[in-house]
């Protein structure tokens, strides 16, 4: 698949999520002088787009979030799984309720370390495609996500975020991540 129809998928399925949600979407509204903890999971799918190549990536995430400005600021960590072994550290800046169905924008600096493997070929062979070395990077993340909450008693006590990411990374690549979150949130 050309990667600009990969991309075109890609958001075609993100705003669709949006979209079909939009109906069920709420707000919720606590005391304005409240913070919130929220600690969460990802699971996903993050495209190195210069590489053309898809791969299954984890993430564990916390927030602190200032419910009277709807700003909030936190850390992850993320791993990518695939030709090579990455692991991402941020500390993103989010701000929330971008809109009536819950929209949040997040930028996230951060360091990408990349780890070269040894690649197992068909014959049972080990062999070395590439020199194994290790690099870490600047990396700027830019996302959008569209949180979803469970109630309990009018209460928010988790929320779900389907997200896209884009990770620009300083050796010159362009990541594209498609996923969702699952966040517990801590009153």
């Amino acid at each position: 698949m050309a990667l600009m129809q990969r991309i075109l998928l890609y958001l075609l399925i993100f705003i669709s999520t949006i979209f079909v949600g939009y109906a069920q979407s709420t707000s919720f509204t606590l005391n304005s002088k409240q913070k919130l903890q929220f600690i969460g999971v990802y699971a996903g799918a993050t495209s190195v787009l210069q590489d053309k190549v898809t791969d299954f990536a984890m993430n564990a995430n916390y927030e602190y979030r200032f419910v009277s400005s709807n700003f909030g600021f936190g850390l992850f960590t993320e791993f990518l799984f695939g030709n090579y072994t990455e692991i991402l550290f941020g500390f993103p800046v989010y701000f929330h309720k971008i809109s009536p169905i819950n929209l949040r924008i997040c930028f996230a600096p951060g360091i990408a370390i990349t780890k070269r493997i040894k690649y197992m070929m068909p014959n049972g062979q080990v062999t070395e495609l590439e020199p194994t070395y290790n690099t870490s990077n600047f990396m700027l993340r830019f996302g959008l996500g569209w949180e979803q909450f469970i109630y309990r008693d009018d209460i928010p006590i988790v929320a779900v975020t389907p997200l896209m990411n884009l990770d620009f990374v300083s050796e010159n690549k362009t990541y594209l991540v498609i996923g969702a979150t699952i966040t517990w949130i801590i009153h």
